[in-house]
């Protein structure tokens, strides 16, 4: 069994190493841009002014379930550097998956997971971002955060939280200019 530390020396991994996430639930995800660029867009009257990238990020979220049969959306928004979802994963027909430490292999990453789902998302964005706009590069910050969601006051705060974003960018801390506006 391999660790996060022996494939890349001084990583950490924010995943939970007993927990299944494949397990029914909803997750809150919040992803980044590399860099802390601004790359999908901007905030105009308190509203997200999408770019052609952000229209792609919004796109393939929205396609999710086309794929992933397993996963329901609800609240989403694609900020001007990150991306923030509600991501509830339904009881499938598949087997369960066996829990177990994370080992570095193709059977780590079980499908229908949030993990495989996320891994797809990021993917089939930069994929979009390379042949339709010719952007090339990297587009996602390497990792990303989730929450489990643990009862309906929680998704009540998040889902809240998500739509209230962009009236908050002015003071968020992931917005570079945050301490430059009075």
């Amino acid at each position: 069994m391999r660790s996060d530390e022996t494939l890349h020396p001084g990583h950490k991994s924010p995943r939970l190493p007993y927990h299944d996430y494949s397990a029914v639930g909803i997750y809150y995800v919040t992803i980044c841009a590399e860099d802390n660029r601004c790359i999908f867009g901007q905030i105009e009257n308190a509203g997200v002014q999408r770019t052609r990238l952000g229209e792609v990020v919004r796109e393939c979220w929205a396609a999710i379930s086309a794929h992933y049969p397993n996963a329901r959306l609800h609240a989403f928004v694609v900020m001007p550097n990150h991306f923030y979802g509600l991501i509830e994963l339904a009881k499938t027909s598949q087997l369960k998956t066996e829990i177990r430490r994370r080992e570095f292999n193709p059977s780590s990453v079980p499908p229908g997971s949030l993990s495989a789902i996320v891994r797809y998302f990021k993917a089939v964005v930069t994929r979009r971002a390379h042949s339709e706009i010719g952007l090339h590069g990297e587009i996602w910050h390497r990792n990303y955060f989730e929450r489990v969601v643990r009862d309906g006051q929680e998704f009540s705060n998040a889902t809240r939280y998500i739509a209230d974003n962009p009236m908050k960018w002015k003071r968020d801390e992931r917005n570079p200019q945050a301490g430059e506006i009075q």
